[in-house]
């Protein structure tokens, strides 16, 4: 299977968030309201991309506290978001299509 390829800030690559990627519970099972911006994007460029292949992983650290209303300790955490997916050919950048990605549980300290 081909890689896929993903806008960085469609998967934190800055460990900024430009929008809601993350279900981010208490302990006792509440989810945290997501209070970080908004924005709308243009289609990215080649060097905006991060390429993943089929069963592949990110790694990526994420200040989740400044994006969520976290009142008390995190429990579960999970990457959960409708993305556009790309494709790139001869440098060129083109979406591919829509997909839901979402992630094992993950870790938070």
């Amino acid at each position: 299977m081909d890689n896929i390829y993903l806008a960085i800030w469609d998967v934190a690559g800055e460990g900024e968030l430009t929008k809601n990627l993350f279900q981010v519970y208490s302990p006792e099972g509440g989810l945290y309201p997501y209070v970080g911006k908004m924005i709308k994007r243009p289609e990215p460029s080649k060097k905006q991309m991060l390429s993943i292949s089929s069963g592949g992983s990110l790694t990526l650290k994420v200040e989740l506290n400044q994006f969520y209303k976290i009142t008390s300790s995190v429990g579960k955490v999970a990457y959960s978001a409708f993305v556009p997916i790309y494709t790139v050919v001869d440098g060129k950048v083109a979406l591919k299509g829509m997909k839901q990605l979402d992630s094992n549980d993950l870790s938070s300290t």
